[in-house]
């Protein structure tokens, strides 16, 4: 089952990471663990952003295993999303 409100906090760090390249690796996993999310899941979590067109970069699946978990950059539509999520829990 996927962690929403984690996605939408790391859409959010994401988009306060550096605006040219988005996080490191690193700084994405630590990030991931911080809210008790394993690489595994983040690389799917990864892959969907990738996907839906919220991201600039997908992980590799090696096996089973995901390396490269760096995100890259919010495109315009993952902004859209995040600012739209945002006015959502505002009137909520």
């Amino acid at each position: 089952m996927l962690d929403y409100a984690f996605i939408r906090e790391f859409m959010l760090f994401i988009n306060k990471s550096n605006i040219s390249t988005g996080p490191t690796e690193k700084e994405a996993i630590n990030f991931a663990a911080f809210y008790n999310i394993s690489k595994r899941e983040l690389g799917y979590i990864e892959t969907l952003l990738f996907e839906a067109a919220f991201t600039t970069r997908k992980p590799i699946c090696v096996e089973n295993r995901f390396v490269n978990l760096a995100p890259g950059v919010l495109t315009t539509a993952g902004k859209s999303a995040l600012l739209t999520s945002k006015m959502i829990l505002e009137v909520n």
